[in-house]
């Protein structure tokens, strides 16, 4: 997942994964989160790169890796272990010693989906995966596994045929790309490249409020930077419905040609009314 989108629209990791685990669960609501009590990051070492995974009560346990040429026999030992809570701390050492990056990761979710086709021997056969922000080189890393990883490869054939399209890694992909044009779309919904505080400073009805960090909600590149923040009453405005709420304009005080668009809560549709105030000051803009 390239680490270039994030930074360009400054988007915060724990919000970009929770986009991309909702929307996961939203394309296919087969899939479901699994609790997770710990995400180590390890690479530099007999497997490039691995996430390990302890689930809920550490009594399972998972992980994906990233090798072409992984050696066989150290992936067979990281298959049959499952530390319990108590035996955590020397798989870490373990680990330590043997990688030369260790990470323990604060951003990491796990989704399952079911494998309906398999027969159930105990627990029920599933693909497992994972997300995670790797602060070290500050990007999004994932993955996938299968339950019991000696059905993987038959499990990963099933899986094919239960996402909504035809390949699991197909479904990956078309959902990144989906959160990805959601969250630009969205901020382009926002936008103006313009100055125009002359238009503002003529309209009688607008006040300059104050000088603070933008909110979350409007643009993520510019969250929590300081921003002018214009407000127009709704009562003045046309196309708002209701005496209550703002029209909003914010000014990024680093920026000199850009814009941002925004109202308050009230009776009307947001999304709909921010639209509106787009094409209102873009068209005067021009």
């Amino acid at each position: 997942m390239p680490r270039e989108f994030i930074s360009e629209y400054g988007l915060d990791p724990g919000d970009y994964v929770q986009h991309l685990v909702d929307t996961f669960c939203e394309r296919c609501p087969k899939f479901s989160e699994q609790p997770v009590e710990e995400a180590i990051f390890v690479d530099d070492g007999p497997i490039d790169y691995l996430v390990w995974f302890a689930l809920e009560d550490y009594e399972t346990h998972t992980f994906f890796y990233h090798d072409d040429a992984p050696n066989q026999e150290v992936l067979q030992r990281f298959i049959f272990l499952s530390p319990s809570r108590e035996e955590m701390s020397k798989f870490k050492l373990l680990l330590r010693k043997q990688y030369g990056v260790y990470r323990e990761l604060e951003i990491a979710r796990l989704l399952e989906l079911p494998d309906i086709y398999q027969p159930q021997l105990g627990e029920r056969p599933r693909a497992n995966f994972g997300v995670c922000h790797e602060p070290g080189d500050d990007r999004i890393v994932s993955g996938i596994s299968g339950t019991p990883r000696i059905r993987e490869q038959e499990i990963f054939e099933d899986v094919d045929k239960i996402v909504p399209d035809k390949t699991l890694e197909k479904f990956i992909s078309r959902t990144v790309r989906t959160v990805n044009t959601r969250i630009e779309e969205d901020a382009d919904r926002h936008t103006i490249t313009a100055d125009i505080r002359e238009r503002l400073e003529a309209d009688p009805d607008f006040r300059q409020e104050t000088t603070k960090p933008l909110p979350k909600g409007i643009h993520p590149k510019y969250t929590d930077e300081p921003a002018e923040l214009w407000q127009k009453p709704a009562s003045k405005v046309d196309y708002m419905d209701g005496s209550q709420g703002f029209l909003q304009i914010w000014i990024p005080v680093d920026e000199d040609d850009i814009t941002l668009v925004s109202a308050t809560a009230g009776d009307y549709d947001r999304e709909a009314i921010v639209d509106a105030i787009r094409e209102e000051f873009q068209t005067a803009a021009v």
